[in-house]
């Protein structure tokens, strides 16, 4: 009876145990299949051993069709990608490295590119050697898009910025062009009419002093200060057509212009 009693307690236990796992096993599947990234296992021979309904919903292939099949036979991986993966593999079975991370392209069962980031976490017998790895995989291909789309979308900003740019350039030197014409225009238009009358009156006053020193005092007197007056505006005059249209600007150019301006300010400073 005491053998029977403890036999009882034995499976009693055992099945407890079992229960235990079960419940655990349960919960790692239910949390696997409702994981917002895939999941795919693997063994040391690369055969398939877990695919969870978000690896199918991201890749194609349910579980059916991958679970027992080498995950190689899937051709998953992106040719241009595939130097990524076999570096990604030889972490994974150098016997160090316990968590790999990496990014790559690959093929959905039915030919589409998508981007995925993969995590995959490596177990590892007594010798070192992988025994299975875990990978939970991230389908980026939305955000890869997004982030190319405003890669271009900041390409043409910054195309049409320097378009615009080009265009002000453009503009500001159309508009300086238009006002150093009219400052060449009033130059002229001041030296020829106004500089000329002056001196031309400047002569004939001239001449009427020369011709008639007997006159009245008073006269003389008044002839004298209107030549002083006609030499100031005359002087006026070409200063005024000089900072309108400096002759230094169209006999040696722009940089000899600019020289003799920085000289007048220095000396007007002075």
């Amino acid at each position: 009876m005491y053998g029977a009693v403890l036999a009882q307690v034995d499976i009693t236990e055992i099945r407890r145990a079992e229960q235990a796992l079960r419940e655990s096993e349960e919960r790692l599947r239910f949390h696997t299949e409702n994981s917002p990234l895939a999941v795919i296992e693997w063994d040391t021979n690369f055969i398939v051993t877990r695919w969870s309904g978000e690896a199918e919903r991201i890749f194609g292939w349910s579980a059916a069709e991958t679970v027992g099949r080498p995950i190689l036979d899937l051709k998953m991986i992106y040719e241009e990608d595939a130097p990524i993966v076999e570096e990604t593999v030889k972490k994974l079975t150098d016997g160090v490295s316990r968590k790999v991370a990496s990014a790559n392209r690959n093929y959905t069962k039915y030919g589409q590119v998508i981007h995925c980031e993969w995590y995959n976490s490596v177990l590892q017998d007594d010798t070192g050697k992988m025994s299975s790895v875990m990978s939970q995989i991230l389908d980026v291909t939305a955000r890869k898009q997004a982030e190319k789309a405003l890669l271009l979308l900041n390409e043409e900003l910054e195309q049409r910025v320097a378009e615009r740019t080009s265009e002000l350039r453009n503009l500001q030197a159309h508009v300086e062009a238009v006002r150093e014409g009219e400052r060449a225009h009033i130059a002229r238009e001041v030296h020829d009419q106004l500089g000329q009358a002056m001196t031309a009156l400047k002569m004939d006053i001239a001449w009427l002093k020369r011709n008639h020193p007997s006159g009245n005092a008073a006269v003389r007197e008044r002839t004298t200060e209107m030549l002083g007056l006609i030499n100031g505006a005359i002087d006026s005059v070409k200063r005024i057509t000089s900072e309108l249209r400096p002759s230094v600007l169209d006999d040696f150019g722009m940089q000899a212009a600019i020289e003799w301006a920085a000289k007048e300010l220095r000396s007007g400073a002075a």
